[in-house]
């Protein structure tokens, strides 16, 4: 929002700060952060919790020991691990030195370890990738059928949502990227777009979907290939694969185990 709205005028209270606060108004319900209230999602997520932890047990158990040697914190959880990350990545991205001992875990194998807990803990399963991104992907499926129909209200051409790291990590899933590919580290800033097209000749529409990579220099959109479907990927065949992330009725039944 600083660099689409940068102050001008009386706006400029700082000529060395090139910003102005920006208001923001929800007019909706968070449709992913919802999942974390939703008995059937924390379920999910506690019984792929335990596989990652077995899965990872010496790695963890080298960091927290790394991290407790250091500097006398005590973490022995993957919570704990990554609140150390959060702290080393936002200091690094603001400009600010990093201790000299992260060395031997930061970027690596830090980096590694928190983006397999995100998309163990958030996609571990199909279950709980649809509890968190369903609402919001039946939601921006619908937007597109609407612009598809000519019965988009108002017909706006761009729809901006201001997500989470989970949001990107789940969206990722529900499009049937392997876990491999999946980027489980969001980087402050990155961003994923998803852009309804025509083809003139022929009159059908198709979706193309890119990803900004917030850490990047340039922050080019990256394209990313959806699995299974046809390369530009129709409108239609998408829907088609993704229909399983767009069938839910009641969130609250929906949830319970």
């Amino acid at each position: 929002l600083a660099g689409l709205y940068p102050p001008s005028g009386f706006q400029l209270w700082n000529k060395q700060i090139l910003w102005q606060p920006v208001p923001m108004y929800s007019n909706s319900q968070d449709k992913t952060v919802v999942a974390f209230f939703c008995p059937k999602f924390m379920d999910e997520r506690a019984k792929n919790r335990l596989i990652y932890e077995k899965e990872y047990a010496g790695n963890l158990t080298a960091i927290y020991n790394y991290i407790y040697e250091h500097s006398g914190v005590n973490l022995s959880t993957p919570f704990g691990m990554l609140s150390a990350w959060d702290t080393l990545i936002a200091e690094d991205t603001e400009g600010y030195k990093v201790p000299d001992w992260t060395k031997g875990i930061y970027p690596e194998p830090l980096a590694d370890l928190v983006g397999k807990m995100y998309i163990a803990y958030v996609a571990g399963t199909n279950i709980s990738t649809n509890l968190i991104i369903g609402l919001f992907y039946e939601e921006l499926l619908g937007a597109m059928e609407a612009k598809v129909n000519g019965t988009l209200t108002p017909d706006r051409k761009m729809y901006f949502y201001s997500g989470h790291d989970t949001t990107i990590v789940t969206l990722q899933a529900a499009l049937g990227i392997p876990k491999p590919d999946i980027i489980g580290l969001v980087k402050p800033g990155s961003a994923m777009l998803l852009e309804l097209h025509q083809n003139l000749t022929t009159k059908e529409y198709y979706v193309q979907v890119l990803y900004i990579d917030g850490s990047a220099i340039d922050l080019e959109p990256d394209p990313m290939d959806i699995p299974n479907c046809s390369h530009p990927c129709g409108f239609d065949q998408l829907v088609d694969i993704t229909k399983n992330y767009t069938v839910i009725t009641n969130y609250t039944e929906a949830c319970q185990i």
